[in-house]
């Protein structure tokens, strides 16, 4: 500490005003980062998430922040297809379908119109990766039976 205030005191008066704002600088762009990634978060797609600098195994579910990830050895129309089948099991009123060759997602209501955000984006050849939410800040044993139902209409099962 000593040495910094001989540093500084050696240092013309704006030098001092700009070295002391760099903290404030690192704030307010930590801030901003934050911001911004808030729609991405509350959308509920989060994508696989990486653990101790490796990436989930496929086949293993995570819940995190209110999503439960996995992803399957099945093609995206595979996975679509069975996920359709599970929300009509579960009862659940599909409220949106949006699909294209990249992803999809699906929103429907269940009971006491909760909320269920299902998410599937193409991982490569035959790799899927599903992302579920139920409610608005997540449910993970519902979420759970979202997507065990899901794996039994999957046509060749998931990854173990």
């Amino acid at each position: 500490m000593h040495t910094t205030m001989n540093l500084l005191s050696r240092l013309p008066v704006r030098e001092h005003a700009r070295i002391a704002s760099a903290p404030h600088a690192l704030r307010f762009a930590a801030r901003i980062a934050i911001l911004a990634a808030i729609p991405y978060l509350a959308a509920g797609c989060i994508p696989a998430l990486i653990v101790g600098g490796a990436a989930i195994a496929a086949g293993a579910a995570v819940y995190a922040n209110g999503d439960l990830t996995s992803t399957a050895r099945v093609s995206l129309d595979e996975g679509w297809n069975a996920t359709l089948g599970a929300v009509r099991d579960l009862e659940l009123r599909t409220s949106e379908q949006k699909k294209d060759g990249v992803q999809g997602t699906l929103v429907a209501k269940g009971a006491n119109d909760t909320p269920y955000k299902i998410c599937l984006e193409n991982k490569g050849p035959d790799r899927t990766e599903f992302s579920i939410r139920v409610g608005v800040i997540g449910d993970k044993e519902k979420s759970e039976i979202v997507l065990a139902k899901i794996r039994s209409r999957l046509p060749h099962g998931w990854d173990k």
